[in-house]
């Protein structure tokens, strides 16, 4: 929990309970206000089952139940609604960006359950072995990809196993390669399937050769780092597939010649990413399990959901999560979300739902080509709230938004704390009360206008919810923790 101090990190103090060091996020209900809290980053409260006596432990496993820490036991039981729960997730505070499922343990063998992990031989039999060579790169492993005489096969290559891509995205792959010069047939160099393309490195001469779909690429390099090491990186424009495998080249540079030798190689560090760059190794177990050295963790459930296969909302409207108080006017709602995928997506954030009708279109914010907007009216007219001082915004999206109604008198703020943008707006919106109308987190796969599927991809960091509006120092507040919470 986080107290109201502000460390040299910047990020809040847990300074315990009572007096000043009850949270800031607490006192939001300290006169008694309804509403909830749910905090992804306190385990305590998230659980593996309906009934919450299962609590979860590590990254990874689905989570069924969330308990609130209002103090209003208005505790979240997530439906799968025919699809998947969500995956509680641990990455760093920058972001996940190695796409590579098993990025550190070379030698861990295929799985696809709970994020999928491993490698395995590609087109022959091979294997691998942990290696007392230091790597290049901190915090990271060596291995030793291997052939024997009897393996079956002619070529020495080493294939990922789960890869996490976007095809029509730019990817760079990188990765360490040291050829040790042991065996029958030593491997020289290296080669690259990276999608429909090939990449055969000469790393003595630092050079490259191309073969299969070279439209898609955009550039490769051959760096020395030393100590017999060479860092490899290509970067495409479309991958194509999501074949990702090194294959080992002998002093002809062919790939195929190992059949009968024995041979090795060294791989330290591989790192599968979007954009054009290679940044910082991240340690990956697994898709919901990524760290990064010197760096801080933040935690979020994962929503993987579509339309046809996983559909549910954070809070879902037809399973009747929330109920307001009776004859309330007014509501804040507190959302930290990431939004990992392309922007025809649309991340809404929705308070004013009442089953299928939307009692105050003003209260709704989404993610929609890659900007924050504002939907304001009953058609599919929006407003452009911001996007950031470059242009559009990039994906991911990482925000804490604040969105705040009072429906029986002239004001209405929706704000971004994490941009550091708000968009403010007056309008009578009548004297009645929300009642029983429900809150939503969720994507709309159909236009704005039309009524969106109840289903959410991104990951949910914080959500909390409270039956009155807030002040400015409050709203200051929840920026602050809450974009602590998410990374931003």
């Amino acid at each position: 929990m986080y107290g109201l101090g502000i460390n040299k990190l910047g990020t809040l103090n847990t300074s315990g309970s009572g007096g000043s060091g009850v949270p800031a996020i607490l006192n939001l209900f300290s006169s008694g206000e309804n509403g909830f809290w749910y905090d992804i980053s306190d385990t305590s409260v998230l659980f593996t089952d309906t009934g919450g006596t299962s609590a979860v432990t590590t990254p990874s496993q689905l989570v069924k139940r969330i308990n609130d820490k209002s103090g209003n036991s208005n505790n979240l039981v997530f439906s799968s609604a025919g699809g998947t729960y969500p995956r509680y997730t641990k990455h760093p505070t920058s972001g996940f960006r190695n796409r590579i499922a098993d990025s550190n343990t070379l030698t861990q063998s295929p799985s696809s359950a709970g994020g999928g992990r491993g490698w395995t031989h590609f087109a022959s039999q091979n294997s691998s072995t942990t290696d007392s060579t230091t790597s290049p790169e901190t915090a990271a492993d060596s291995f030793k990809i291997f052939k024997t005489a009897s393996d079956e096969g002619g070529f020495l290559s080493w294939l990922a196993s789960t890869r996490n891509t976007d095809n029509n995205e730019s990817h760079t792959l990188s990765v360490y390669f040291k050829p040790t010069g042991n065996g029958t047939q030593p491997v020289t160099d290296l080669m690259f399937l990276f999608g429909q393309l090939q990449v055969l490195f000469d790393v003595s001469a630092g050079t490259f050769t191309l073969v299969g779909t070279t439209a898609n690429h955009s550039s490769s390099s051959v760096t020395d780092a030393g100590n017999g090491w060479y860092l490899l990186k290509t970067t495409v424009s479309n991958m194509g597939n999501s074949n990702i495998a090194f294959f080992g080249l002998d002093s002809s540079g062919s790939y195929t010649s190992f059949s009968g030798e024995t041979s090795e190689f060294l791989l330290s560090a591989p790192q599968l990413e979007v954009g054009s760059s290679r940044t910082t190794f991240q340690t990956t177990t697994n898709k919901y399990n990524v760290t990064q050295p010197n760096e801080g963790s933040v935690f979020c459930l994962t929503f993987e959901g579509d339309a046809s296969v996983d559909a549910y909302g954070i809070l879902d409207t037809s399973a009747g999560d929330y109920t307001y108080g009776n004859f309330v006017d007014s509501v804040s709602l507190i959302a930290g979300v990431a939004v990992d995928y392309g922007s025809t997506e649309r991340s809404i954030v929705d308070i004013t739902k009442n089953g299928n009708v939307a009692t105050n279109s003003n209260s709704r914010l989404y993610i929609d080509s890659n900007e924050f907007k504002h939907f304001a009216g009953g058609s599919s007219t929006t407003t452009t709230v911001t996007s950031d001082a470059g242009g559009a915004l990039s994906f991911p999206i990482k925000a804490s938004v604040f969105t705040g109604v009072d429906i029986s008198a002239d004001s209405n703020t929706i704000s971004l704390g994490s941009q550091g943008h708000s968009d403010s707006t007056t309008s009578d919106l009548g004297s009645s009360s929300f009642f029983v109308t429900l809150p939503d987190i969720q994507i709309a796969a159909s236009d704005i206008s039309s009524t969106p599927a109840n289903f959410f991809k991104g990951g949910l960091y914080q959500l909390v919810l409270v039956e009155r509006l807030l002040t400015a120092t409050e709203e200051s507040q929840m920026s602050i923790i809450v974009d602590g919470k998410v990374g931003v």
